[in-house]
Parts: C-alpha cells; sequence; structure tokens
C-alpha cells in the first residue's frame, strides 16, 4: 500500500526509524525528516526487507533522512531476496555509512542529494539508473554502480574518494565531478559524454578497457587529465591538467582532441603521453605543453 508522514520522526537508541518488510509499498515523506540519535548503533533511516518475487518494488519519495547510525536508506538483498528500488527527492545526510544503497537491480535514483555521508553517497546494483542527483562531501565515492548502468546529469563534489565509481558496459552522460580524488573511474566498456571533470585532485577520467570518453571536458585535474588504457578518447577538450594532458597505454585511439597548456607539474610534461604499442594518435590539436606531445603508434 501507500503510506506517507505526518510529521518528523526522531529515532531512537537500537531501532531502524521505518522498516518495510512487504513487496508494492510506497512511503512518501511528505517533506518531513527521519533523524537519527547519537549512539543509536548500525541502524537505518528506511530499511527494506521485502521479499523478493513479482512485485518486489518499493518507492520512497520526498524528504530527507540523516544522522543514521548506519545508512540513510539501504535496500540489501538478503537471502536472494530482490527488491527494486525508486527513490525520488529524497536528502541522504551525515549517516554513518552509505547515504542510499540500493542491492537490487534495475533500481532507479531520481533527483536526490546525498551529502557528508561517512561512506559513499549513492550505491547502486547492476542495471539501475541514477538522474539529477548530487553526491557531495562523502568519505567515500560520490556515485557508485554496478554493471550497465545509466548515470545522467549528475555531479559529485568534494567526496574523499571518486567522484564517480561505475562497472562494465555504464554510460554516463553530462555529469560533473569537481575536487574528488579522482573525477570519474570505471572498468571496461564504460561510456563518458559531455562530461566534465574539473580540479580533482587525482585523475580526472581513468577510463579502462573497451571504454569511450567523447567530448569531455578535463580541467585543471592535479595528475592526468584523461588517463586511458585499451579506450578511446575522442573531441574532448583538456587544459593546464598538471601532470599529462591525455595519458594512453596500448591500444588506444586518441582522435580529434584539443590539449592546451597541460603538464606544467609532476609528469611527463607532455599534452599527449602514449606509453604502449598499437595506439593511434590523430587530429589533435596541442598547444603550450612543457614538453612536446610523445606519441608512438
Amino acid at each position: 500500500g501507500s503510506y506517507y508522514l505526518t510529521g518528523n520522526i526522531t529515532g531512537v537508541v537500537g531501532k531502524h526509524g521505518i522498516e518495510i518488510v512487504a513487496r508494492g509499498v510506497t512511503l512518501d515523506l511528505n517533506g518531513f525528516d527521519l533523524v537519527g540519535v547519537p549512539a543509536m548503533g548500525a541502524f537505518d533511516g528506511v530499511l527494506v526487507t521485502s521479499p523478493g518475487g513479482p512485485g518486489s518494488v518499493v518507492t520512497a519519495r520526498n524528504g530527507s533522512v540523516r544522522a543514521w547510525g548506519d545508512c540513510g536508506i539501504e535496500m540489501p538483498n538478503l537471502s536472494g531476496a530482490v527488491v527494486t528500488g525508486i527513490l525520488e527527492n529524497i536528502q541522504a545526510r551525515s549517516n554513518t555509512r552509505h547515504g542510499i544503497q540500493l542491492n537490487g537491480p534495475g533500481s532507479v535514483v531520481t533527483g536526490c542529494t546525498s551529502q557528508l555521508n561517512g561512506a559513499d553517497g549513492v550505491n547502486i546494483s547492476s542495471n539501475s539508473t541514477v538522474a539529477h542527483c548530487t553526491a557531495n562531501s562523502n568519505n567515500g565515492n560520490g556515485i557508485v554502480t554496478n554493471a550497465s548502468c545509466n548515470i545522467l546529469q549528475c555531479s559529485a563534489s568534494g567526496n574523499a574518494l571518486s567522484g564517480f565509481t561505475v562497472n562494465s558496459g555504464c554510460t554516463l552522460t553530462a555529469c560533473t565531478a569537481t575536487a574528488n580524488l579522482d573525477g570519474f573511474r570505471g572498468l571496461g566498456g564504460a561510456v563518458y559524454t559531455n562530461c566534465n571533470a574539473y580540479a580533482n585532485n587525482g585523475t580526472g577520467i581513468v577510463a579502462s578497457e573497451g571504454s569511450t570518453v567523447a567530448n569531455c571536458v578535463a580541467y585543471i585535474n592535479t595528475l592526468d587529465g584523461i588517463s586511458a588504457s585499451e579506450s578511446t578518447v575522442r573531441d574532448c577538450t583538456v587544459t593546464s591538467n598538471t601532470a599529462n594532458g591525455i595519458r594512453a597505454s596500448g591500444d588506444c585511439k586518441v582522435i580529434g582532441n584539443s590539449c592546451d597548456g597541460n603538464g606544467f607539474g609532476a609528469g611527463d610534461g607532455a599534452n599527449i603521453l602514449v606509453t604502449g604499442s598499437d595506439t593511434l594518435v590523430e587530429g589533435n590539436r596541442c598547444s603550450d605543453a612543457v614538453a612536446s606531445s610523445t606519441a608512438r603508434s
């Protein structure tokens, strides 16, 4: 059924704020707060322990979960019971572990904000979607996904680890990562399109086997702007990164990029640095690096 709050909920020691044990539940926080208390133990603001099977979808929307002793909202995979979560307009703040954790595949998180949590801001399972969300100043990663997820128009800033950490086959579109450790970090087959990696403390975008980085911007990152392995980097703007602009190991394609003013700190000082064999470097525009661009194809 459908349920809604009529006021704020303050937690008590040794209990979750709300526990959902049925299928097909919609919870509307109705703009109210679920607030944990000090020394409450490892308990969630909202915990879903619904059984698996047909109709195992739980929706929560329109409110905040903060200061809980474990996760703000958690939908674990208990004994193989797969629950798909749908979260809309949730704020998860200052929880001891993840702000939002959904372990059921095919989940959807839209319009949510997760910040100042002790681990990841948003952590979701495979074949899920995260759209129009913000993850700031978390002590882990901003947004973490399993395989084959779609991340659209999200931002991550000031997280202790990567802004975005994605598994194989994920697609990231129009996302922004600022002042994290690394901006974007992904396993094989990820696609980054129109993304912006700005002023991260490590590398802007780290792409591995079979990935594509296209029409992205990497600007004033502390290490490389883009680091690629067995991947394609094309039509990107890579400017004023401290180590190198684009670092490509073997079996890469680096095509049509604009690289300017990279390499003014540690590293080889190149706009484009190629460190392995069988890499194609073609049609790039490079200027004002400390060292000349280096390419071996």
